[in-house]
C-alpha cells in the first residue's frame, strides 16, 4: 500500500494540480487508501482537500440536465462536437453551447478535463 499512496503522490504533478478534477480523484483515492491502512491522521486532512476542490463540489455533474449529461459523456469518452451534433441530432452550435455550460459547472477549461465518470454513461445506455 505504500507504494500505491507514493503512486498517488507522484500523479500530483504541477500540471496537474492546475487541473481540480484530476487534483479531486488523486486525492480521494490518496485518503482512501491511507483509510484502509489505518492511516487517519493522515487521511483526513487529505480526504478534506479532495472534497475542497471545485471538481468535488455538489453541484458538478449532478446539477446537469440529460441533454449536458449526453453530450459530455459522449465529449468524454473522445468524440468531437460534430461526431456528438450527428449522434444526438442536434445542431454543432448546440453541442458547443452544452459544453460551455458543463466546463463552467465543472470549473474546466478543456475537453481532456472532463471526469472519466461520464464515460460511464454511455456503457449505461
Amino acid at each position: 500500500m505504500n507504494r500505491a499512496v507514493g503512486r498517488a503522490d507522484s500523479m500530483l504533478t504541477p500540471e496537474s494540480r492546475g487541473l481540480p478534477v484530476v487534483q479531486a480523484t488523486v486525492l480521494a483515492a490518496k485518503a482512501e487508501i491511507l483509510t484502509r491502512k489505518g492511516e487517519f491522521d493522515e487521511a483526513a486532512p487529505t480526504a478534506r482537500t479532495a472534497l475542497t476542490l471545485p471538481a468535488a463540489q455538489p453541484d458538478g455533474i449532478r446539477s446537469f440536465t440529460r441533454s449536458e449529461r449526453r453530450v459530455a459523456s459522449l465529449a468524454a469518452a473522445g468524440y468531437t462536437n460534430r461526431e456528438i451534433a450527428l449522434k444526438l441530432y442536434v445542431t454543432p452550435s448546440t453541442v458547443e453551447q452544452h459544453l460551455t455550460r458543463v466546463f463552467r459547472k465543472l470549473s474546466v477549461k478543456r475537453r481532456e478535463e472532463l471526469p472519466v465518470e461520464l464515460c460511464t454513461d454511455l456503457l449505461l445506455r
